[in-house]
């Protein structure tokens, strides 16, 4: 009878530890199970809370809304709790609306279910007076002007708005950079905190007279023609244009800029205009002629890598041959695939079968992390597993696919996005994606970011690469340094307090405007390297243009790539992100 009740006894408790382990295992992946019971079930992410802004500068009798950023499951309903840090510098309501009593610092705390968020709050005194370097100013149109002003004292509230008189004549940013953008005369009026004002008197005048050529070397094959057509600002001031050559049996040019190959050489092509302006761009002539986007390759052993060489020769028969100075450190195959075998440095040369050009690349095999990736968006189109296998096979390590662009042109999700996703990560790639941005200043910066993160919660991504912001809009770039980096600040922010991690793409020429240690914020932790994704491509060195730190460097925009449509951007990585985004927990991991 004993051992009857002692069975039934661990029959029961098996079933109970059973039981406990079931509805663990159900409640853990609730949203699965649901998800097959009713396919209509729509996921929602746990509950969070971010803050819009991690930092506020006020002046004293200011008031300010806070006003957190609630999302996932039951946002709806959660209520959020303030507290002030010291009630005599600043109070805050139930509401989130703070009023700034007197000068100093304090903190707001965030309390929303078991979500914690702390906002700095730094309070000034108001403004006395405020000064301008000149009240009337004389501009071109497509001329910029950077408003200079002072408020005092200043430990005073510095913060400063603009108001324009005739936008169609100007435009300024937060900043005070103004902008020309047609004839005519209207002002600029500066206006402190605290409603302190003086205005500037803007005259903006024609555009100054200017031209040049968009490329400043080409190659053309013997016995062909070739165009570039020199753009021109202010057509009417700089008058007539006509061409000649420095070495017109070379290569000669008629006065519609068309230029004719007629032996082989080297020769210089002018533009003169009737007011005095010049500029001018090399031609060279050649029978073959052989391109690669990097003169420099760096491996890690037993790697691939894909030469990617352009090919053009008057022969019909002339194509790509390859050879390797050291086989024992990098071999190659007929078709240009480099395969890394020792360490140590080595020279692959692709030359011509006529002989008439050649080029070496250089292959540097080492310890050090070395990946290869490129870039897709639906300008390739539809990407099959079977092409990402492909790719895959050309020693590609890792694809940056566009999940989306700018919300505030219209923008949405890529449209093979899901697509890309799925069938890369089945062919063995790394993934990362990149968000085509077009903010200009911090409100719209936030805007785009919330509307990433929309998409990213909307299903279970694992991005083994950092977000890549793209950040290299004329309309961005040509912004000061100051205001792009509040830009950057802003999104970035946005995002990496969601758990994800960001790099900022942009050209060497942008990224040379901005602050290298503020960069290295966004790089990974415990290294001196900045958040960078360096695009520059007129170069087979990056570092001849960017002397800051990186972590992937785009080096093309025209790869071809087998299994993929049209030109290919293509990118080394310099940093084990796979690893670091694991052990750190990122980007869905």
């Amino acid at each position: 009878m004993k051992a009857k009740i002692r069975i039934k006894i661990i029959l029961a408790l098996t079933l109970f530890v059973l039981v406990s382990i079931l509805s663990v295992l159900i409640w853990t992946h609730r949203d699965t199970f649901l998800a097959l019971i009713d396919p209509t079930y729509n996921y929602q992410e746990p509950y969070n809370m971010l803050l819009r802004e991690k930092e506020a500068d006020l002046m004293e009798s200011q008031q300010y809304q806070i006003n957190p950023i609630k999302m996932g499951h039951g946002c709806g309903s959660a209520k959020v709790k303030y507290q002030s840090s010291d009630e005599t510098i600043a109070t805050v309501d139930k509401n989130g609306l703070l009023t700034a009593l007197k000068p100093g610092y304090c903190e707001i705390t965030l309390t929303s279910r078991k979500i914690v968020r702390v906002m700095k709050i730094n309070i000034f005194e108001k403004p006395q007076q405020l000064s301008l370097d000149r009240n009337e100013a004389t501009i071109r149109v497509k001329d910029r002007y950077q408003i200079e002003y002072e408020v005092t004292p200043e430990e005073s509230f510095q913060k400063v708005s603009f108001t324009i008189g005739d936008e169609e004549i100007l435009s300024v940013d937060e900043q005070g950079m103004v902008r020309a953008l047609k004839e005519g005369s209207t002002t600029v009026e500066v206006m402190t905190g605290n409603g302190l004002k003086q205005t500037v008197s803007f005259e903006v005048e024609s555009e100054a007279a200017r031209m040049s050529f968009a490329k400043s070397s080409l190659v053309i094959l013997l016995g062909r023609d070739n165009t570039q057509k020199v753009t021109i600002g202010n057509e009417e001031q700089v008058g007539a244009v006509t061409y000649s050559s420095t070495n017109p049996k070379v290569a000669s040019v008629g006065q519609d800029g068309r230029v004719s190959a007629l032996s082989v050489g080297k020769t210089t092509i002018w533009a003169n205009s009737a007011n005095g302006l010049r500029c001018s761009y090399k031609v060279e002539v050649k029978i073959s002629d052989i391109q690669i986007p990097v003169v420099c390759v760096p491996m890690m052993k037993d790697h691939i890598f894909q030469c990617n060489t352009a090919f053009q020769s008057i022969n019909a028969d002339a194509h790509v041959l390859y050879k390797s100075a050291d086989e024992k450190i990098a071999s190659v195959s007929a078709d240009g695939l480099i395969t890394a075998n020792g360490y140590g440095n080595t020279v692959i040369t692709a030359y011509s079968s006529d002989g008439k050009d050649k080029v070496d690349i250089r292959v540097e095999v080492s310890n050090r992390f070395v990946a290869n990736g490129l870039d897709v968006s639906k300008w390739q189109g539809g990407i099959s597993l079977s092409d990402w296998q492909k790719v895959k096979s050309q020693g590609f390590d890792f694809a940056y696919l566009r999940m989306a662009y700018s919300t505030l042109t219209k923008g949405y999700q890529d449209q093979y996005f899901k697509a890309n996703y799925r069938n890369a990560k089945a062919a063995g790639l790394d993934v990362g994606i990149y968000h085509y941005v077009m903010c200009t200043d911090e409100e719209s910066a936030l805007e785009e970011a919330m509307s990433l993160l929309y998409h990213l919660s909307r299903d279970n991504y694992q991005f083994e690469y950092p977000i890549m912001m793209d950040f290299e809009h004329y309309s961005q770039t040509s912004l000061p340094a100051d205001t792009q980096q509040l830009i950057i600040k802003k999104y970035c922010d946005t995002l990496r307090q969601a758990g994800y991690d960001v790099v900022l793409y942009s050209p060497a020429s942008n990224l040379r405007k901005l602050d290298k240690e503020f960069l290295k914020q966004y790089g990974p932790k415990g290294t001196d390297l900045a958040g960078v994704a360096l695009a520059q491509w007129s170069t087979l060195n990056a570092n001849l243009h960017y002397k800051g730190t990186y972590t992937i460097w785009q080096y093309t925009s025209d790869g071809k790539v087998a299994g993929l449509r049209g030109r290919i951007d293509m990118d080394l990585a310099l940093f084990d992100y796979p690893s670091y985004s694991r052990e750190n927990h990122l980007n869905g991991y």
